[in-house]
């Protein structure tokens, strides 16, 4: 079920899919938008998005950072990997024109 809802959500934008698995490293939505490049208000919107396409809060506002939810914890390995197949072929090929 949770692979049917990452194809979903891939289709629709795979940049909130990257915010996701930033998120999950940072666990602060300033530090995450500093590393993406993006406002944080930026990172705040694809957050609710998130939450609305997953109907779950995927990330909870505690002291020293956003704590997962479980079910941030059982989509992250997924969407990490998704993020990986997608960017690093780029990087690695943008490093070689170099």
């Amino acid at each position: 079920m949770h692979d049917r809802r990452l194809i979903r959500l891939a289709r629709q934008n795979l940049n909130l899919l990257v915010i996701f698995d930033a998120l999950m490293t940072y666990r602060h939505l300033s530090q995450t938008a500093k590393v993406l490049c993006i406002s944080q208000p930026a990172v705040s919107h694809a957050l609710k998005k998130l939450r609305e396409h997953y109907s779950d809060e995927l990330f909870i506002k505690r002291a020293g950072g956003m704590h997962p939810t479980p079910f941030a914890e059982s989509i992250a390995d997924s969407i990490n990997m998704l993020c990986r197949s997608l960017i690093f072929p780029y990087l690695s090929r943008r490093t070689l024109i170099l």
